[in-house]
């Protein structure tokens, strides 16, 4: 089992939004991250969707399968 942390911000003056990742073990070692920004996304709750996706692509980059993925926005959740 790997807890994936997602989360996402807003940058109000370029127009951009950015997620990102960080994988951890059961023990809290670390196995990988993953940022991406996203041009014209301003809506934080799209932003915090979109790195619940990013998650569990990067679960699937890691060829991991037993995955939990946390996020803050309950809208989301």
């Amino acid at each position: 089992m790997v807890k994936l942390n997602a989360g996402g911000a807003v940058a109000k003056k370029p127009n951009k939004g950015a997620v990102g990742i960080v994988c951890r073990s059961e023990d809290g070692h670390f196995l990988g991250a993953s940022a991406v920004v996203l041009p014209g996304v301003m809506d934080l709750a799209t932003l915090k969707a979109d790195a619940c996706r990013e998650a569990m692509a990067l679960a699937e980059d890691l060829h991991v399968n037993k995955i939990s993925v946390a996020s803050d926005c309950l809208r989301v959740v």
